[in-house]
């Protein structure tokens, strides 16, 4: 299962996140280190959960 939102991030049940169908990110192993400002802050308006739960890593 996964869902794509307004913003066209497409999210994996296994954590794993796409901004263009071609790259593909583990939130786990890949944030926010791997993310650019702006996909950061698609992540906090779009996953406040996991945002927040990876805030120490900020």
């Amino acid at each position: 299962m996964s869902f794509i939102d307004d913003d066209g991030m497409l999210l994996f049940d296994n954590g794993g996140v796409t901004f263009d169908k071609k790259t593909a990110f583990s939130l786990f192993r890949s944030f926010p280190h791997d993310f650019t400002q702006e996909q950061i802050e698609i992540i906090k308006r779009q996953l406040p959960h996991w945002y927040d739960f990876f805030s120490d890593r900020l």
